[in-house]
């Protein structure tokens, strides 16, 4: 009798669907015997590190180091005349085909010592921009500690752009012609080997910066390289900074009566070739004094003109990149202090050369006029314009002679 009941059991439980024994089940554990039907998507690799940039390389920021930027795109146009009519994304050269740019990226113009190879490092060594391979890249010097962050064959173009016109960084600038420069390429008259590589350098990569100053000179020589037209940093340094820190470096060569002047035709050539680009405007002094506030402006301004990165700001490398020894020149006292009050032109400076009087005199005289658009540039930030606009409309603006 005990054997026939044990034997019903046994065949009810069998034939029991929900009397199977579950698997041990333990919270955080994997049930590796009973996978569920529709099993969760394999989690994504890691992310690689990040490339190695020219001077400090860039590290992964710690989450806590990491000040994150929220921002809304807004695409603002830009002037399509100045790329030109091209029938094609690509250009031939010497039986070498050249690729049109169309990755977004800026391009970044500013007056030599104006603080341009510090801005440059910050926007590709503390936040996500390139400027490009270190193999690729000008060493740094005795005058420039921390880099460049120069691409050497655009530099090396354009001193050879230049040189066939009989014009160099520092001599004849505004003798220099972007439409002849197209002739020349066009003839052959000039070796464009290194533009060529610049261009395909530049179209590979993401959140682009390039920077020389002498693209202040020929940046229109370049444009009808781009499909899409590249934006544009514009930094300046008050004049009287940039005049002694040439002087500082080669006093033969370049008396502050000739930093000042070069000063002036620096910036009206910066201006001038970039209208109608979109733009986003700094100053030398933001980057020092407030570096981190600043670098968030300045990636949100390129955002709205269609240069597109992750947006955050690495203040370990900024606190390592921004020396305050490295600000030498400081001109601080002719400015007036006061952010919200109009620019001092300061027309009582006087120059401290007591050898030459009248070199004197000319450093007084460039020295308002260098005065007198530095306070046009001032002008969009002291009244209260966070988006650093400028006031100066570089192509009706009353420039000096000189």
């Amino acid at each position: 009798m005990l054997l026939i009941v044990l034997i019903t059991f046994a065949l009810f439980f069998s034939n029991n669907p929900t009397s199977t024994p579950r698997p041990l089940s333990v919270p955080g554990t994997k049930d590796l015997l009973h996978p569920p039907t529709n099993p969760p998507p394999p989690s994504p690799p890691p992310s690689p590190p990040p490339k190695s940039k020219s001077g400090v390389k860039q590290q992964r920021t710690p989450h806590n180091q990491i000040r994150p930027i929220k921002t809304t795109i807004t695409k603002i146009p830009y002037n399509q005349n100045l790329l030109l009519s091209a029938s094609s994304n690509s250009y031939n050269y010497n039986e070498q085909t050249i690729h049109r740019v169309s990755t977004p990226g800026a391009i970044l113009l500013g007056m030599h010592r104006s603080g341009t190879s510090l801005l440059a490092g910050l926007l590709c060594s503390a936040m996500n921009y390139d400027c490009g391979p270190d193999k690729n890249m000008m060493q740094p010097s005795f005058d420039n500690e921390r880099g460049f962050y120069e691409m050497l064959n655009p530099v090396w173009q354009n001193d050879k752009l230049m040189a066939v016109q009989k014009v160099d960084y520092a001599n004849r600038v505004m003798h220099y012609s972007s439409e002849q420069s197209w002739d020349d390429i066009k003839s052959n008259k000039v070796d464009f080997d290194n533009g060529l590589r610049a261009i395909n350098n530049i179209g590979e990569l993401d959140g682009w910066i390039q920077k020389d100053p002498r693209m202040c000179i020929t940046l229109k020589s370049w444009l009808p390289f781009f499909s899409t037209a590249p934006t544009i940093i514009f930094t300046y340094r008050h004049p009287l900074e940039v005049a002694n820190s040439l002087y500082s470096r080669d006093k033969k060569n370049f008396p502050v009566t000739r930093g000042l002047r070069f000063w002036i035709l620096y910036n009206r050539l910066a201006l001038q070739n970039s209208e109608g680009l979109c733009t986003v405007y700094t100053k030398a002094v933001k980057i020092y004094e407030n570096t981190i506030d600043e670098l968030e402006r300045i990636g949100i301004e390129l955002e709205k003109c269609g240069v597109i990165v992750e947006l955050g700001v690495n203040e370990e490398v900024v606190r390592e990149f921004v020396d305050p020894g490295l600000k030498h020149n400081s001109a601080a006292l002719e400015i007036n202090s006061d952010p919200n009050s109009k620019c001092d032109i300061n027309l009582g400076w006087k120059s401290a050369n007591i050898v030459n009087p009248a070199e004197a005199k000319r450093e007084e005289k460039l020295f308002q006029q260098a005065m007198k658009i530095f306070c046009a540039l001032e002008d969009g930030f002291n009244d209260g314009d966070v988006t650093g606009e400028i006031y100066l409309e570089p192509n009706s603006y009353d420039w000096p002679e000189l």
